[in-house]
């Protein structure tokens, strides 16, 4: 509870535009966190669909770093997915609200899948 109020009230007050990043210690110790919780209620699976976006946004980079190692060729314009997109023309405020979205309808479906409903 105490860690959902402190990202919540992080939102709130950084709203765009953003005037603090979190950065790598505090994403990965956000991730961390939720790995542990997963873990200790032997809940392996569901930390995969909780956390597809960061899975998928890791896979982006890594398919590019390996298509192109095989072929000289890019599958992205440029990796990670979420800057593929500003590329295109993407905002990205649009590109937050996109990830959000996706992200909060997994974890409902976390809760609904860990719940048993």
């Amino acid at each position: 509870g105490c860690v959902a109020g402190g990202v919540l009230a992080f939102l709130i007050v950084n709203w765009f535009p953003a005037k603090i990043f979190m950065g790598d210690t505090g994403s990965l110790a956000l991730g961390g966190l939720i790995a542990s919780v997963l873990s200790f209620t032997k809940q392996y699976l569901l930390i995969f669909i909780m956390g597809f976006m960061f899975v998928f946004t890791i896979f982006s980079s890594a398919l590019q770093v390996f298509v192109y190692k095989l072929t000289k060729k890019r599958v992205f314009k440029i990796a990670p997915f979420h800057h593929n997109l500003e590329l295109y023309g993407m905002k990205e405020t649009r590109i937050v609200y996109l990830y959000s979205l996706i992200t909060f309808m997994l974890c409902l479906l976390t809760i609904v899948l860990y719940l048993g409903v």
